[in-house]
């Protein structure tokens, strides 16, 4: 029996052994990698750093690297993770891509990127990178070898903001890529993030491009989207779902990309009077239909806010009022493209003047005040004064010449009627189609049939706009919930939550207005004027306690959540 106890005993090693094979190798597989696309570049060319952590799903992102030897600029950072299982253990795979400009000739070197994994510190080796002052023949590029490459180097997605630190109201691009080394493939469908926060349009610009990354060459998808911050703070872009449909050969696989964190500043003070919030690079004009009337016809005058910035939410410059003169306003009407990523257009707005009296008269100049994000200064442009002529009434036409043969002379009273006069005069009655009741029985038809297009044109209006409140009071209490759970500063969080789904139901930002404009608009949508004051002061007392801690104004924690969950309800009432 002792034989046989020691053949068990050396089976058993045996198989611990072999059992053991796949986690030795995988342990001598280092858990943070670093590279370059590139060793030798030319003073002003762009290479990109690559980082790769592999570990337990809890991966932090390591720091940038200290770079020596040569001036260099980061101009982007980049990071996209995978999560997957192997034999029920969870582990993240996560890589970040920073793009590296190289400004003065040398040898750069790049320090070792560090990461702490199970309370022990992981480090790569140093890189060194060649930078010529002048342009040089770089060794041709190995065949990229893409077979067999695990998913999260085969494709990866990334996000990213052309400008984490915009002012309220300034637009910046999200820009979404989709990376493949299998070239220019169709890209899966995407779930692009709710940005909460942003007045956003759709898919402004996109283009594609190859990059070489880890030897390998990406075919890169990149797609922007224009986004104009409506709310002051920091603001956290969630992530894009990028989905690979499953088949009966592989299972479904999704990517993420990182979130992208944008600091939103508010507007600096000193803003002229007549700031009604507009921001971007615009221009005014202003023009009359006509430069002479009569005294009671129309005179209409179109003023034309134009340039670049978030068109739709512009606020409608201020018309100005003619001493004597009747006027009446209609809606503005919008157009607006995408011209470099930038989007531009105008709004025209006109009021319709009737004079009232005969004179020579004059439409003021007509001002406009914005905010240039580009030069951070606040501008004022006007248009020139607009002089009018009114006549005392309409210029009577002349009554129509009648021809010799057209004109009757009477001669004399003997003329003998062939048939007796009636007793009583009529006009004949002519043909049914020169009849009025005729025409109008065949416009009763047509205009039964624009009343029906009409009421279902309101009809679906009124039901968008039914959604957006809801969608916006939804989002708003979600946010509410989100404060309660995280902590932090309720007051900031409840005033953000509050300008956002005033800026939503109201189709403008709020965050750069006063209280007072802030309260003609909420009258003009027909808010009570004890809600508007309430919101007023809602907001006077958040300023106080933010800006002037220690005022003891103010609530604290879960009644400011509330009170501020109370105006949202409140005021759903009159939006809805």
């Amino acid at each position: 029996m002792k034989p046989l106890r020691w053949k068990f005993a050396i089976a058993a090693l045996l198989a611990a052994s072999l059992a053991m094979l796949p986690l030795v190798s995988l342990a001598q597989e280092p858990p943070i990698k670093a590279e370059v696309d590139r060793d030798e570049v030319a003073v002003d060319e762009v290479f990109t750093l690559t980082v790769t952590v592999t570990g337990t799903p809890v991966v932090t992102n390591p720091a940038l690297p200290s770079m020596e030897g040569v001036d260099t600029s980061v101009l982007s950072r980049s990071t996209a993770s995978q999560l997957s299982t192997f034999s029920g253990h969870p582990s993240v795979l996560a890589v970040s891509h920073y793009r590296v400009k190289a400004l003065s000739p040398g040898t750069l070197t790049i320090g070792p990127v560090s990461i702490t994994l199970d309370g022990q510190v992981h480090e790569t080796a140093p890189i060194t990178v060649e930078v010529h002052a002048g342009a040089f023949i770089p060794r041709p590029d190995p065949e990229p070898d893409n077979d067999n490459l695990p998913v999260a180097e085969t494709f990866f997605v990334e996000a990213e903001v052309d400008n984490p630190n915009p002012y309220v109201g300034e637009q910046i691009d999200y820009i979404f890529k989709f990376s493949s080394a299998l070239g220019f493939v169709s890209p899966p469908r995407y779930t692009s993030p709710p940005f909460v926060g942003f007045w956003h349009e759709a898919e402004t610009d996109s283009r594609r491009y190859n990059v070489f990354l880890d030897e390998r060459r990406y075919g890169v998808i990149e797609l922007s989207t224009a986004l104009f911050p409506t709310v002051t703070g920091t603001l956290e872009i969630e992530p894009t779902l990028y989905g690979f449909p499953g088949t009966s050969f592989r299972s479904r696989r999704q990517l993420e990309t990182n979130p992208v964190r944008v600091d939103v500043r508010p507007l600096p003070s000193g803003a002229p009077a007549g700031f009604d919030g507009a921001v971007g690079q615009l221009d005014i004009s202003a023009s009359v239909d006509v430069a002479s009337a009569a005294v009671n016809d129309p005179v209409t005058l179109t003023v034309i806010v134009s340039g670049a910035g978030n068109i739709e939410t512009l606020p409608d410059p201020r018309l100005p009022d003619v001493a004597g003169w009747r006027a009446f306003a209609g809606p503005p009407a919008v157009d607006t493209q995408t011209v470099d990523g930038k989007i531009m257009g105008s709004r025209s707005s006109e009021r319709i003047f009737v004079p009232t009296a005969e004179g020579e008269f004059v439409i003021p100049a007509i001002s406009y005040s914005y905010f240039d994000p580009d030069t951070e200064l606040y501008q004022t442009v006007a248009t020139d004064p607009i002089s009018v002529s009114v006549a005392t009434g309409r210029i009577a036409e002349p009554p129509p010449q009648q021809s010799a043969r057209d004109q009757v002379e009477r001669v004399g009273a003997d003329i003998r009627h062939i048939m007796p006069a009636p007793a009583s005069l009529e006009l004949p009655k002519g043909p049914v189609v020169e009849r009025p009741l005729y025409w109008a029985a065949w416009t009763l038809p047509l205009l039964a049939v624009l009343a029906a297009g009409g009421w279902k044109v309101l009809g679906n209006a009124r039901r968008r706009r039914e959604a957006a409140g809801i969608a916006a009071h939804t989002q708003a209490m979600m946010s509410l919930d989100d404060a309660r759970q995280q902590g932090g500063d309720p007051h900031d969080a409840a005033v953000a939550v509050l300008t956002s789904y005033l800026a939503e139901m109201l189709g403008q930002p709020v965050a750069g207005l006063t209280h007072e404009a802030l309260a003609q608009l909420l009258a003009g949508r027909g808010v009570d004027a004890d809600l508007v004051e309430r919101v007023e002061a809602y907001l006077a007392a958040s300023e106080r306690v933010r800006f002037a801690p220690g005022s003891g104004d103010g609530e604290s924690g879960e009644g400011v959540l509330d009170e501020t969950a109370g105006l949202v309800a409140d005021l759903e009432g009159y939006f809805a």
